[in-house]
């Protein structure tokens, strides 16, 4: 039996069978990681809060609506307010408010419930001059966190606001 006799019967068809053995683990591993990352986003958007603001000129159930304060009412400078509706959606967990590299946590409990009205209220040791953006951060029962930026309408001659609108930022 030559080389290339040995070669061809013997080496060449165990390199090919390595090779593509190689190649099936790789392409398994892929696609596995695939499905975990697809499935990971899927119970993510499925269980990502979604809610709405309430203008307060609407008709809404204000007796059954909860509230969330952050920060000290007993001394401040500014406060805001919103009114939000929570959504059939998924439960929301408000974390902290951003308000210049300084964070307000709700002092009430911050499990909002499904398909709940709810205000939150916010008190700064800020003036409003010295704000320069609100960030909301919320999380979902797996510890996702999404970040809401602020807007406000100014009231009372600087010392308090309405949320105005909210944008999700990414």
């Amino acid at each position: 039996m030559g080389v290339y006799e040995i070669y061809k019967d013997i080496i060449g068809p165990i390199l090919c069978s390595i090779i593509g053995g190689i190649c099936t683990v790789i392409g398994v591993y892929l696609t596995i990681r695939y499905e975990k990352n697809k499935e990971k986003s899927e119970l993510k958007e499925k269980n990502k809060p979604l809610f709405y603001r309430l203008d307060s000129m609407q008709d809404y159930d204000y007796k059954s609506a909860a509230e969330y304060i952050l920060g000290t009412p007993k001394k401040y400078r500014f406060k805001i307010q919103g009114i939000f509706k929570n959504t059939e959606k998924a439960l929301m967990i408000i974390d902290y408010l951003l308000v210049n590299d300084k964070k307000y946590y709700p002092i009430n409990g911050d499990v909002v419930d499904k398909n709940k009205i709810f205000y939150l209220d916010a008190y700064f040791e800020e003036d409003v001059d010295t704000i320069n953006e609100l960030i909301l951060f919320i999380k979902d029962i797996y510890d996702n966190q999404y970040k809401y930026k602020l807007e406000l309408e100014i009231l009372n001659e600087g010392k308090s606001g309405m949320v105005k609108k909210f944008i999700e930022l990414i």
